[in-house]
């Protein structure tokens, strides 16, 4: 483990779990209906150097070579994967492979994308990050995609990894994948706004809320969308701040909420905060 953990600086991993249903109470408007599959994943890029020697080997590896020839060619997975059939995947030209066991274990089909291609950056570009870089909170319920930001790109890692100056006293926290970052413009004519970065500015801005985009329970907060800032640029603010919004805008906000939510996981009702 030792060996391997000083060549991978980082990796994929996605947990799966099913949580327990709850009886609760909730001052917000939404509500789980029933236990779901909940995901946890990270997304971390791996050594360069590893990187090279893994693909030297399937060339030097008859077996390994043959297997990848025949996976490539073979493309698609298969949608349906059976008990101690091992899962295949080709990804950046490396192989990967897990073995699946169990006869009751609940699977999410995945799809595999050989022609997506992400943008890359440089030094000193400005780009909003994807809320989860970082994986997923249980009690965070995401309607819409939460990007924050911005923030500079200060070190290029590799083509699918950069350093970020991220409020993070961990340097590895600083470094993301490519993935979770999407490029921002500083002089956008059609986005002339960013978000508000203190209390004092949302309180002033509140009427320029448009849009809920996920909801925090641990830490009372809720992600939002402004008027003129670029789509998916949210910032949180507490809910306690929220309520102080004019009755109406609250209301057409939980609405418009409730009619995207894909988990339904708002409640039918108009919340008592909302009026």
């Amino acid at each position: 483990v030792a060996r391997w953990l000083e060549y991978l600086a980082d990796y994929d991993f996605s947990i799966q779990y099913v949580k327990c249903p709850t009886n609760s109470l909730s001052r917000y408007p939404y509500e789980e209906n029933e236990a779901g599959i909940n995901t946890i994943e990270s997304v971390l890029t791996p050594n360069q150097e590893l990187l090279e020697r893994i693909i030297k080997s399937y060339d030097e590896d008859n077996e390994i070579k043959e297997i990848y020839d025949i996976l490539k060619e073979n493309l698609p997975i298969p949608k349906s994967i059976h008990n101690h059939i091992k899962h295949y995947s080709i990804e950046d030209n490396l192989l990967y492979f897990s073995v699946v066991k169990g006869g009751n274990d609940r699977r999410i089909e995945t799809q595999h994308n050989k022609s997506r291609v992400y943008e890359t950056f440089e030094v000193g570009d400005w780009i909003l990050l994807h809320k989860d870089a970082y994986g997923s909170d249980r009690l965070y319920y995401k309607i819409q995609p939460v990007y924050y930001g911005p923030y500079k790109v200060v070190k290029k890692i590799s083509d699918n990894a950069y350093e970020v100056d991220l409020p993070k006293t961990n340097k590895k926290d600083r470094v993301i994948n490519v993935r979770w970052l999407r490029r921002f413009l500083q002089t956008d004519k059609q986005f002339p706004k960013v978000p508000p970065r203190t209390i004092a500015e949302a309180r002033s801005r509140l009427t320029e809320i448009i849009g809920i985009a996920g909801i925090d329970e641990t830490n009372d907060t809720l992600d939002v969308y402004w008027k003129d800032c670029d789509p998916c640029h949210s910032s949180s603010i507490p809910f306690s701040l929220f309520l102080e919004i004019p009755e109406d805008l609250q209301r057409t906000l939980w609405d418009n909420a409730k009619a995207i939510d894909k988990d339904n996981k708002l409640r039918d009702e108009v919340s008592k905060a909302a009026g």
